[in-house]
């Protein structure tokens, strides 16, 4: 004899049961109800909602992406210098790739005095033989208010800033019972040439180091501003006697930036008749760098296993090399 089939009590009141028998019938027959209506809706605004979000992560990324690189170079495989000038008011700036593993000394060198604010309102004390040269000489008027250059090494407070990273024991002098710590020395030192020499024909308007001259020579720059010049030599006022410079390239325009070009051949440009000394004359306007900003460069300088950061590193490197000074005390005095 067969069984009866055993069901199970529902647990649903009438009600929930009608309601359920109401949902099948409008499904079987395509009917949707309000509340699905509503369920769909909302999800929708959600899809919405982030679909608009993801739009404007993507436009923020392609408007900021672009700008982020073109004002950090954090893509670049050099490091990248920004050096802004002033011309009464007038701003011009330019932008120059560094050869930091082919030269690492005069980069080193050049990326230690920016970071310092070295280059703060220096001038570019001569226009001669289209180079513009620019250093550590800055404008002043004495007590009798005659107009003066002086160079950074004998500004104390520019000095005592750099201190930690010098050894002071190198510029401590005794005489006699006498000791005193003269670190206006600090920057008085000839930059000795990297293993690679980049010729100033390879690159247009190329930024060179000054790796001799005077004992000054390492905080002194040149830009190269027309290709057909390769000698590098300066005459005094009455033609009688003349100086060389002995440069090393260790930069280029940034992917040939027009901005850099134009602000050179703006500079140069510039009338030459204000003699400031026995060799050097300054354009009629003077023209003064406001600011050098480095980016995208690292170097051993930086970390603490250096006692004496910079100094330390650029004598590891043998950066350093002496040599007597060939330039009278008075050569960029205003006359």
């Amino acid at each position: 004899m067969k069984k009866k089939q055993k069901f199970e009590k529902s647990t649903l009141s009438a009600r929930e049961r009608k309601e359920m028998r109401i949902k099948e019938k409008e499904k079987s027959q395509g009917i949707v109800s309000e509340e699905q209506i509503k369920e769909r809706a909302k999800r929708n605004t959600i899809y919405a909602v982030a679909l608009l979000i993801v739009a404007v992560i993507t436009i923020a990324v392609a408007i900021t992406v672009p700008s982020y690189m073109s004002c950090n170079y954090m893509f670049e495989r050099n490091a990248v210098a920004v050096i802004d000038f002033d011309v009464n008011g007038e701003k011009l700036t330019m932008k120059y790739e560094l050869f930091g593993e082919d030269c690492p000394k005069a980069t080193a060198n050049f990326a230690f005095l920016a970071m310092n604010d070295f280059f703060d309102d220096v001038v570019v004390f001569d226009t001669q033989n289209s180079w513009i040269r620019f250093g550590g000489y800055t404008e002043s008027v004495n007590e009798k208010g005659e107009t003066v250059f002086e160079h950074r090494s004998e500004d104390k407070t520019f000095t005592e800033k750099l201190k930690p990273n010098f050894a002071e024991v190198h510029y401590t002098k005794t005489s006699g019972d006498k000791t005193e710590t003269d670190t206006s020395e600090m920057l008085k030192y000839t930059l000795s040439k990297d293993n690679v020499k980049f010729d100033i024909l390879s690159y247009d308007f190329a930024l060179c180091s000054n790796v001799s001259g005077s004992s000054a020579s390492a905080t002194e720059f040149q830009i190269n501003g027309l290709q057909s010049k390769r000698e590098d030599k300066i005459y005094n006022e009455n033609k009688s006697a003349q100086k060389s410079f002995t440069t090393q390239v260790f930069a280029r325009p940034l992917n040939g930036d027009e901005a850099t070009v134009q602000a050179i051949k703006r500079i140069l440009s510039m009338k030459s008749n204000n003699r400031v000394g026995d060799y050097f004359q300054t354009t009629d306007t003077l023209v003064k760098i406001k600011d050098v900003r480095i980016y995208n460069y690292e170097a051993k300088w930086t970390m603490l296993e250096y006692e004496n950061g910079f100094e330390s590193y650029m004598s590891e490197i043998n950066a350093f090399a002496s040599t007597s000074d060939t330039w009278s005390k008075t050569y960029i005095s205003a006359k």
